[in-house]
C-alpha cells in the first residue's frame, strides 16, 4: 500500500467541503430584490454568483425611477444574478465604505 500524499489529501478535503457548501440552499430568493441593512449585507454579499447592489435613498428621485428597472431585472436575470437594495441614510456606515 503507498502512502497519500499530504498535499492530496488537503485538496480533497477543500474539493469536498466546496461541494457540499454549493449544495446548500440561498437564503435569498433569486427574481426578486431584496431589502437589506447591516445585519444582512455581508451574508447577501456573500452569495455565489453575481451580486447587484442599488445604494439608494428615499429622497432621491433618480433612485424612485430606477426601482421598477432593478425589479424588472431581478425577474429577467433570476439565474444568474441576485438583487438587493440599501438605503444609504439608514446605512451610512456600509455607504462610506463602498463610496
Amino acid at each position: 500500500m503507498t502512502d497519500i500524499d499530504p498535499n492530496v489529501e488537503k485538496i480533497k478535503q477543500q474539493k469536498m467541503m466546496e461541494m457540499m457548501k454549493a449544495e446548500e440552499p440561498s437564503k435569498f430568493e433569486r427574481g426578486k430584490v431584496h431589502v437589506l441593512d447591516s445585519t444582512n449585507f455581508e451574508e447577501f454579499t456573500a452569495e455565489k454568483g453575481l451580486v447587484v447592489i442599488d445604494f439608494y435613498a428615499d429622497w432621491c428621485q433618480p433612485c424612485k425611477m430606477m426601482a421598477p428597472v432593478l425589479d424588472e431585472l431581478a425577474k429577467d436575470l433570476n439565474p444568474d444574478a441576485i438583487f438587493g437594495k440599501i438605503n444609504v441614510d439608514s446605512n451610512s456606515q456600509i455607504a462610506m465604505k463602498y463610496g
